[in-house]
């Protein structure tokens, strides 16, 4: 999911990102909290 989103929208910035991260992981019932999600989002951006 991660490369995904990195593939569809990692040149936007990092709140966008956790956005669409927040987004896909409850569509598969998945709910990472909000720490994780910030980690994730800055490792998409390359941050």
């Amino acid at each position: 999911m991660v490369v995904q989103t990195r593939a569809d929208v990692g040149d936007k910035s990092q709140e966008r990102i956790a956005d669409v991260l927040r987004q896909r992981f409850a569509d598969v019932g998945l709910d990472l909290g909000d720490d994780r999600i910030r980690a994730l989002a800055a490792e998409v951006a390359g941050a």
